[in-house]
Formats: C-alpha cells, structure tokens, sequence
C-alpha cells in the first residue's frame, strides 16, 4: 500500500491532497504532536456491482401496493 505524506490532526492546510490521495489508493496517516492517531485508506468499491445490488434487493422485496409516501410516513412516526 503506498503511502501519502504524514500530517498533523488539525491542518487544514492539506486535507484536500490528503483525501484526493487516499481516493487514488493511497493511505494517509495523521498524527497529533507527532504520534500517529488515525489512518486514512480508501474504500475499494464497484459502482456497477453496488447499483445491481440494490436493484436486485428491491427485486427481491417489492413494495406490493405500499406506496413510497406511506413508507416514509411510517418511518415519522418514530
């Protein structure tokens, strides 16, 4: 796994590299005075396979006269 540069918990001054390095595969570590706190890896994913994924399960379970608004009336009432 390749690495990008370190950087400390609190700078703003990278973030934006640091995050478009890790979406390039790269990991990031932050450290805070100098002791490494997090890492930063990115999420391998298959936009296609994570789409058919969800149009499969929505195969799977139809709504079966359950309209959209019902559901999301359902879910307000907790």
């Amino acid at each position: 796994m390749t690495t990008a540069d370190d950087s400390a918990a609190g700078s703003d001054a990278d973030h934006v590299e640091r995050e478009v390095a890790v979406e390039d595969g790269e990991s990031a570590m932050i450290t805070r005075d100098g002791e490494p706190v997090a890492r930063l890896v990115g999420v391998e994913r298959d936009l296609d396979a994570v789409i058919e994924a969800i149009m499969g399960f929505g195969r799977a379970h139809p709504l079966e006269g359950i309209t959209v608004k019902e559901l999301i009336e359902e879910g307000r009432r907790f």
